[in-house]
């Protein structure tokens, strides 16, 4: 990075939030989200002033993003309404990509692991976005996991240790993977 880009990166990191808007209009096209702070606006306008001076992401770099971001084993899943493309994206095509929260703020994000010990024994079970494997299996709920190793009618949020707010989790030493 020369010097005057980095200068100049510093000066963006001290503008308002509504300077940063207008910045981010003129340079990228279009109005910035409105859920957009301001540390993540200055980045975001610092990178595209980047890219415009000393060049974006090569050709290579953005074909090896797109087919990590297929990837079925990294967990990341394109936006649902987007239709699946027939040939190679062209140049400057624009895609998005969404990582669903689940409705429950207990649960760790998709593809994160849930590990508990029970009987002598180490479950590891895969949150998915929609459900959770464990052991080859996959499974509608954590209840449906628990009562699958249990034999009983357990709440799988109780039985992994999820059922506490996370801050009591903290408090207490408990962690989730």
């Amino acid at each position: 990075m020369n010097e005057s880009t980095a200068s100049r990166i510093e000066e963006v990191r001290q503008l308002g939030v509504k300077e940063l808007r207008k910045l981010h209009r003129k340079i990228l096209g279009h109005e910035a989200p409105r859920w957009l702070h301001r540390g993540a606006l200055s980045r975001r306008v610092a990178w595209q002033e980047q890219a415009l001076v000393e060049g974006g992401l090569t050709d290579e770099t953005k074909r090896r993003l797109d087919e990590l971001a297929r990837d079925p084993a990294l967990n990341v899943f394109p936006n649902p309404s987007m239709a699946p493309a027939a040939t190679e994206p062209t140049a400057g095509e624009k895609r998005s990509f969404r990582f669903r929260r689940s409705s429950n703020p207990r649960l760790p994000l998709p593809g994160s692991v849930i590990v508990k010990s029970y009987r002598g024994r180490e479950l590891r079970v895969t949150v998915l976005p929609n459900s959770f494997e464990f052991e080859g299996q996959m499974f509608a709920s954590l209840s449906a996991v628990a009562k699958h190793v249990t034999q009983s009618h357990l709440s799988g949020m109780a039985f992994f240790g999820l059922a506490k707010r996370r801050g009591e989790a903290k408090k207490k030493g408990g962690t989730t993977t």
